[in-house]
């Protein structure tokens, strides 16, 4: 009679005992098998063969903390193992309540959902994009998501209350026939992919939102519009007028921080609510001078 090995996790530095790696099957989650860490990815696919009775393909996946469906990187290498295993020991190191999994899947072709036994219902499967884009299935998640990868705190003005995640890619800011290109040009499996958003304080998102606040793609740096900068109120002026040129970036090393392409596209909605708006400012001001001199 087999007896299973409790999982300690990864030793810390300096420990006498050889750590262990919990592989799980990703169509149920259930624990496969325990092994010292391996010295190479064949090493790995062989214990695995050996102990499931199938024969390659094997896909091996590394999930991350978020353990979302987006988050999944295939293990495809021994250099691609070993950052895995990197990333599993730092984040032990650091008595991290979720741990990162290794997991494999059989077939050529890749998983579709989410284990749901082990992590709960996350995200919607992402295998038809066509129909995942127009829901907003997963929102609790992605903001769970979002939030604890940027530490709890607003990008923006490092605020730590009243925190949500703002979109870079809405779905109103999206046309339909370019949907699918402009997704995977910005490396963003769904809209509510943990990649297509970053943390804000209510105000912050708001003013993202609504175009007045934006983030230069080349420099990371926040500009923000006059309409905020020059405003009457002396709360909002000082808020902006220090958040105005600040360059934001990834808080933590959890990875899946939004591309730049994501930035872009966020950016040139930006400068075109921008100019929309100084054009009416313009005939606004035109037409004043005009009743003016009639």
């Amino acid at each position: 009679q087999q007896q299973q090995q409790q999982q300690p996790g990864p030793a810390p530095p300096g420990s006498n005992h050889p750590p262990l790696l919990t592989i799980r099957n990703w169509s149920d989650a259930s624990q496969i098998l325990e092994v010292t860490f391996p010295n190479s990815l064949a090493d790995l696919m062989r214990c695995l063969c050996l102990k499931t009775q199938m024969s390659p393909p094997l896909n091996i996946y590394f999930l991350g903390e978020l353990k979302h469906l987006e988050a999944r990187e295939k293990i495809v290498d021994d250099s691609g193992l070993r950052a895995c295993l990197d990333k599993i020991v730092r984040w032990n190191i650091s008595e991290n309540p979720t741990l990162p999994e290794i997991l494999f899947h059989y077939g050529q072709s890749s998983p579709t959902n989410t284990p749901d036994k082990m992590y709960g219902k996350m995200l919607s499967a992402k295998s038809s994009p066509s129909h995942s884009h127009s829901s907003r299935s997963g929102q609790p998640e992605y903001n769970a998501g979002i939030l604890r990868r940027d530490l709890n705190r607003c990008v923006f003005c490092d605020a730590t209350e009243n925190l949500t995640a703002a979109h870079l890619l809405a779905y109103s800011e999206i046309d339909s026939p370019s949907l699918d290109s402009i997704f995977a040009k910005c490396h963003i499996a769904s809209v509510q992919d943990v990649a297509n958003g970053i943390t804000a304080c209510k105000m912050c998102h708001d003013q993202f939102d609504n175009h007045f606040v934006g983030v230069n793609p080349e420099t990371m740096r926040v500009e923000v519009s006059r309409a905020l900068l020059d405003s009457k109120s002396s709360e909002i002026r000082d808020k902006w007028n220090l958040i105005h040129g600040k360059t934001i970036s990834a808080k933590s090393t959890m990875g899946h921080w939004p591309s730049v392409e994501a930035f872009r596209e966020k950016y040139n909605v930006f400068l075109k609510e921008r100019d929309a708006r100084r054009a009416k400012q313009s005939e606004l001001a035109e037409r004043v001078q005009r009743q003016k001199v009639e």
